[in-house]
């Protein structure tokens, strides 16, 4: 009986209503811009002024600690033929972690502006407890333990495109999928 009442108490945190309507929008064609309106960024390296404020922004908003990094750590390795998160797979010709390689290119400006940089990561419900367990192992790859935060992205049950209803993932839970916020 717990199957049961893991699924039970799944389907109690579903918010129908708002299932309902995610699903009744689901025809609807995002509203692009007119095309008058779609138009390249402007390119700094092109107008070296404009290209120098750019940095100058970019440093003073480093020395204020207004600037994190956000790893993006959801992921299963499963396509890499690698059963645990993405961000633990090891790759050649440098045998680091993708997680240890974007957290060593990116040390520069913590160190050169003497400003906290925080490390966000974002797990998903597969991947989270490996993922900060991962992290602990590697003594947090030389950063300090409070710079590093770790946030769970939401998931939603989901639905059949045809007829509305629940998906399972087996007898006893439902199919979830991610969402674009964060789990509470």
């Amino acid at each position: 009986m717990p199957e049961r009442q893991r699924l039970v108490d799944q389907i109690r945190g579903v918010d129908f209503d708002e299932l309902e309507t995610l699903f009744g929008l689901k025809e609807e064609k995002t509203a692009l811009p007119e095309e008058s309106r779609i138009a390249a960024l402007p390119r700094p390296e092109d107008d070296p002024a404009q290209r120098q404020r750019h940095r100058e922004r970019g440093e003073q908003a480093f020395r204020k600690g207004a600037v994190a990094f956000l790893v993006v750590a959801g992921g299963q390795g499963s396509r890499l033929g690698f059963e645990h998160p993405k961000g633990m797979f090891l790759s050649d010709p440098c045998p680091k972690s993708r997680c240890s390689r974007f957290i060593r290119k990116n040390r520069g400006p913590p160190r050169r502006y003497s400003a906290p940089l925080p490390f966000l990561v974002m797990t998903s419900p597969a991947t989270d407890e490996e993922t900060r367990r991962f992290f602990g192992d590697q003594h947090h790859f030389g950063l300090p333990r409070e710079d590093v935060i770790f946030f769970c992205q939401g998931t939603m049950p989901a639905l059949d495109l045809k007829t509305g209803k629940l998906l399972m993932d087996s007898k006893a839970e439902l199919f979830l999928s991610p969402t674009a916020t964060a789990a509470p």
